[in-house]
């Protein structure tokens, strides 16, 4: 076929040579390097050793409810958080609590965005629609204080 095109002058005499080169060597059995599913194997392995980094398996079946409490409860841990038995703000920290690390936990740590993952996914699979709306985390009021003087 590329015989009877390069007699008709209607493709580029280079461009047919390309072809022709490809075309012999892309279809080679695949233990050949220089094979087109080698040339593709070559670009997507780094790929594939890249995923292998990335847990895809996110369901679990689990015998009963007490199992799966115990295996997938969400608790963030109490050192990453603020405890209720007492506040952070007071005589020696009496400014606004702007600070990443040590103020904003809840965000730094990950907890509310994960919180939120787990929301959408349950509103998914009651409604059966996908959430569309994005995320969006502020303090309020900013700044945010413990008190008022």
């Amino acid at each position: 076929m590329l015989d009877v095109m390069s007699g008709t002058h209607l493709v580029n005499e280079s461009l047919l040579i390309e072809i022709n080169e490809f075309l012999s060597s892309a279809f080679l059995s695949s233990n050949d390097s220089s094979s087109l599913l080698m040339s593709i194997r070559k670009y997507t392995l780094p790929l594939e050793n890249l995923l292998k980094c990335f847990l895809l398996d996110r369901i679990v079946i689990v015998a009963n409810e007490t199992e799966m409490v115990d295996r997938a409860k969400i608790r963030h841990p109490p050192d990453f958080v603020d405890g209720t038995s007492g506040r952070m703000d007071g005589a020696r920290h009496p400014v606004s609590r702007d600070n990443t690390f040590v103020d904003l936990k809840y965000l730094t740590y990950g907890f509310s965005f994960l919180q939120d993952a787990v929301e959408r996914a349950l509103i998914e699979l009651a409604t059966g629609q996908r959430v569309k709306t994005g995320l969006f985390a502020q303090q309020e009021p900013y700044p945010c204080t413990g008190y008022d003087r």
